[in-house]
């Protein structure tokens, strides 16, 4: 799959890209592996909201970026369970050029990596892009998309696939109460009860750099689901 990506997205040496912008500033994107669910599935934690880096192109590099590292240049079989918080989503969270560069991407090169979408505090600024993957991915696809409207039914999905690990159960629990802003993640002691591990390792790398980044406030929990 190298062969698909721009080389300057590789280091010098290295066998697996990395988002430039995270490289530069830590508050750039959002889209973070944080664990595994109870099925082995890695889960991603995205909000738009919490990402300063706002240019669609950059954003699409660092998803690309993100599911080539965790699957090894497209090399090992497993899936994602996707987390998707619409905190701080807005009007520049709406550009259409998003769509029209991820949804293609997604289908011809990632389809069979998902195997859930989880959308929480779904917003009705997002139902046009929900409207053009209708078109785009087939019905098995889009039957893998969950919506979760409220604190019920995030704890009861929570309680199904992220029990067995509490510390990345605590997390989630903590980011969906944070504000949707760049550097508004859960503090330094919920970062460490995450689990290292090769696939987590570049998240709580990005995580432990925002905590001290000039321009994270920590966890402002004004946020409802």
């Amino acid at each position: 799959r190298r062969r698909n990506l721009q080389e300057h997205l590789f280091l010098e040496g290295a066998t697996l890209p990395t988002c430039r912008s995270c490289l530069k500033d830590p508050l750039s994107h959002c889209f973070l592996c944080i664990g595994q669910d109870v099925l082995g599935r890695h889960v991603i934690y995205s909000c738009t909201g919490r990402a300063a880096n706002k240019t669609p192109e950059d954003g699409i590099e660092h998803m690309a970026t993100e599911l080539e590292r965790l699957f090894q240049n497209s090399s090992m079989p497993g899936q994602i369970a996707w987390v998707l918080d619409f905190a701080g989503f807005g009007l520049a969270d709406c550009n259409p050029k998003v769509a029209a560069l991820a949804l293609p991407m997604f289908a011809s090169h990632y389809p069979e990596r998902f195997g859930q979408i989880v959308c929480l505090s779904f917003p009705y600024a997002f139902y046009p892009l929900y409207a053009a993957g209708s078109r785009i991915f087939d019905k098995d696809t889009m039957a893998k998309v969950k919506i979760l409207k409220s604190d019920k039914e995030w704890k009861r999905y929570g309680d199904a696939y992220w029990s067995h690990d509490p510390g990345m159960r605590s997390w989630l629990d903590e980011a969906v109460k944070c504000k949707g802003v760049p550097g508004s993640f859960p503090g330094p002691d919920f970062t460490e009860q995450l689990r290292r591990t090769p696939a987590t390792e570049n998240a709580i790398r990005i995580l432990e750099r925002c905590a001290t980044h000039p321009g994270c406030h920590g966890c402002h929990k004004d946020h409802k689901h």
